[in-house]
């Protein structure tokens, strides 16, 4: 069998078995492709809790809600907090670890989500691609948890679900009590001998462990005819030298290795034969994208959200092709139009890292209000109360290793962020800058591309700060181009997306058409976002890089790579080296970025 993957993982399972004897049950097992969805939430409600009568003292915000919103999980909980739409006696706690007496009032003012944990997004886009039918069905859930799968089996017309997981005391108390749930905790599913009835449909969504032990037992609790939907977990197969630090498995050829082992596994003595094609991830890669909407930032910001490797975990705002203040505004309003409020938008600097600087805002690119001049309605919604660089050292803390930023305006914020907490460096999983003029002209004057200009003192702060970063310049955008004839098929197409930036690209059409002369526009900001999400897209190559912060050469991106050993001490000396985009995957690029907005 030949088998792709790409950051490999979430697979899926249908067993359909044929007559076999008692001692040996036989499936067949088709192996299709599992999409892993962003998270949508719907239906707005307030929430609120009554004075209670209990002794006077203080506890943590997030263990008060815990306590008094049981229906919800840590982290929905967690993460509203963090996004302002938790109130306390009427006023935003925006710090999960605020000290809260027990007889303040606790508001939640938020979207409801869907399910009682993300978990439950993951099997509803199993259940669509594989198209599982499962009204009617029993089910049984292994890896309980909070019950995200439950809750979703239950939704989608199961009739009734054994949660059996090894923890106690994590599901939620929604699917607790619902009569057409029967919870087994502190229960090892490999020692799993019986259910009091046979299983229509398994799903596994397992840690700590491997499928290929469970399989014995889940085999036992199957009907003839039976399917089962599972998760791959590369770091839970692996063996242990071969996963990497915080646990995940990056390594292209390791994941081929657990899948071989997988199917080996299961083919015998489970399944007679099989069809496979592979996608998904081991985790969603977590985006914080640090913007200055901007028609192309727009673009970037809806293929990340079509994108299903990524969660976009959070947009912060800087000047560039707008003001800050507007381009906060813009935030807002593409995540409302996008359904995505639910996404926190933290507002960033307003002025350059050393305050002095004139700011040059582009707005003959984008237009007056950076959307092209379409004058949108107000979004209704508001940022957070945190300022952008605080939000990027919190989340940075909070995931350590595992975020990474898309800076797509002047790097102050970043900046701003290393400054705050020194080990934000360390703690950043990557930072894709896009910005630089590497053995090309820049775009503002012959020396300086148009991010780094915007703040050079900044850049050179980021650039040095030894965090994990590539820099995607315009030696690399400008090979990337969305044709006029692109833009005819964004018109034509349903897409919602394409058809709102179909207007909005007009602006940006005539400024490429007036100042390059082309028959189409450069992909600056979705080919640096498609550059996170997708690295194999671009090469690079590594070096000490430095930014002329002063005169006729402000702006300048200085890359190094000689490796010689110059004599004398310099400001070169010692520097950490960063990523440089050299090549790039054009035609693959505009491919993406077209199937992302068109197909939505």
């Amino acid at each position: 069998m030949n088998s792709s993957i790409s950051r490999a993982s979430a697979l899926a399972f249908a067993f359909s078995s044929s007559a076999c004897s008692p001692l040996c049950r036989r499936f067949q097992l088709r192996w299709t492709s599992l999409l892993l969805r962003s998270c949508h939430l719907r239906m707005f409600s307030v929430v609120k809790s009554e004075r209670v009568p209990l002794p006077k003292k203080k506890r943590r915000l997030d263990e008060i809600c815990l306590e008094r919103f049981q229906q919800y999980s840590r982290t929905f909980i967690q993460s509203w907090i963090m996004q302002g739409k938790v109130l306390v006696d009427g006023r935003v706690v925006n710090k999960a670890g605020t000290p809260v007496s027990d007889k303040s009032t606790v508001e939640i003012k938020a979207e409801i989500p869907k399910y009682v944990c993300r978990a439950g997004y993951k099997l509803e886009a199993a259940i669509e691609q594989l198209g599982v039918d499962v009204v009617g069905k029993v089910a049984l859930d292994s890896g309980l948890s909070t019950g995200g799968f439950t809750d979703c089996l239950l939704q989608h017309g199961a009739s009734f679900v054994y949660g059996v997981d090894v923890g106690y005391g994590q599901v939620a108390d929604k699917i607790c009590r619902d009569e057409r749930v029967c919870v087994i905790e502190r229960t090892n599913l490999r020692y799993l001998s019986a259910l009091p009835q046979q299983v229509d449909l398994v799903t596994l969504d397992l840690s700590f462990i491997s499928i290929l032990l469970v399989m014995p037992a889940v085999v036992k609790v199957m009907k003839t005819e039976s399917t089962l939907v599972t998760l791959v977990k590369p770091q839970f197969e692996a063996h242990r030298s071969q996963v990497g630090g915080g646990g995940i498995v990056r390594d292209p050829q390791v994941h081929q290795e657990v899948l071989d082992r997988i199917i080996e596994g299961v083919e015998d003595p489970y399944i007679d034969s099989w069809n496979c094609v592979v996608m998904g991830g081991v985790e969603k890669k977590k985006i914080i994208i640090d913007t200055d909407p901007g028609i192309d930032d727009a673009m970037a910001i809806f293929v990340a959200l079509r994108s299903p490797e990524v969660e976009v975990i959070g947009l912060t705002t800087i000047y560039g092709n707008v003001y800050t203040t507007l381009a906060t505004r813009n935030a807002l309003h593409l995540l409302e139009f996008a359904e995505r409020s639910d996404i926190p938008v933290a507002e960033g600097s307003h002025v350059t890292i050393m305050k002095t600087t004139k700011l040059r805002i582009a707005d003959f690119v984008h237009g007056a209000d950076g959307l092209g001049n379409q004058n949108f309605p107000s979004p209704k919604g508001r940022q957070i109360d945190q300022s952008a660089p605080a939000f990027l050292v919190e989340q940075a803390n909070l995931y350590p290793g595992k975020v990474t930023v898309v800076a797509l305006g002047p790097l102050t914020n970043i900046a701003l962020a290393i400054q705050l907490d020194p080990e934000f460096s360390k703690k950043i999983g990557q930072i894709v800058v896009l910005g630089g003029a590497f053995s090309v002209n820049g775009n503002v004057n012959p020396a300086a591309e148009a991010n780094i200009f915007g703040d050079p003192d900044a850049a050179d702060i980021v650039f040095t700060s030894g965090a994990d970063v590539l820099a995607v310049g315009i030696n690399v955008t400008h090979q990337v181009v969305l044709t006029d004839a692109d833009r005819d098929k964004l018109a034509q197409s349903g897409g919602k997306y394409a058809q709102y930036l179909s207007k909005i690209l007009e602006f940006y059409y005539a400024y490429h058409h007036d100042a390059y002369a082309t028959q189409g526009v450069y992909l600056h900001d979705p080919t640096a976002l498609l550059a996170a999400v997708n690295p194999s897209l671009l090469t690079y190559i590594e070096g000490v890089v430095r930014v002329q912060t002063t005169g006729i050469m402000r702006g300048l991106t200085i890359f190094d790579n000689s490796h010689k050993r110059f004599e004398e001490q310099t400001e070169w000396s010692h520097k950490p080296t960063v990523k440089v985009a050299v090549t790039v995957d054009a035609p693959a690029t505009v491919k993406l970025v077209m199937e992302r907005l068109m197909n939505s």
